[in-house]
């Protein structure tokens, strides 16, 4: 198991999780310094401390150590905040890939709307002068 391998992983799940390292150590019951020090690699990642995120956060242990299989273990693991006030649960990288298609589709559509906006909004000053 390559440290800087589980590290990078780490950071994938707590990326796609939307979660501080703080906030990821803390639920595990892993001192919040020392695993900054891990990410930082100024710190070795024990089995031990895999273990506690990975039952705290439903990741796949193995998965964490090799990068293979599944980077869940069920359902309750990471979420997706969609933006509109609720998340939606991922299981796989195609669950996942999926709702950020559907986020980035909104984010244009917003885009569009308000840049509708702003044009109507310079037009009415414009008049104003």
């Amino acid at each position: 198991m390559k440290q800087i391998d589980v590290v990078e992983r780490l950071k994938t799940f707590m990326e796609l999780d939307c979660s501080t390292p703080a906030s990821f150590a803390k639920l595990a019951g892993v001192d919040a310094s020392n695993f900054a020090k891990m990410l930082d690699g100024k710190q070795t990642i024990t089995g031990q401390t895999l273990k506690k995120l990975s039952a705290a956060h439903s990741i796949n242990f193995s998965w964490l150590q090799t990068g293979k299989g599944d980077m869940l273990t069920s359902s309750n693991g990471p979420t997706v905040n969609t933006g509109s006030g609720s998340t939606d649960k991922v299981e796989t990288h195609d669950d996942i890939i999926a709702v950020y298609e559907n986020l980035i589709s909104e984010l244009r559509a917003d885009k569009a709307r308000l840049l509708s906006q702003n044009e109507k909004l310079i037009q009415m000053l414009d008049n104003k002068k």
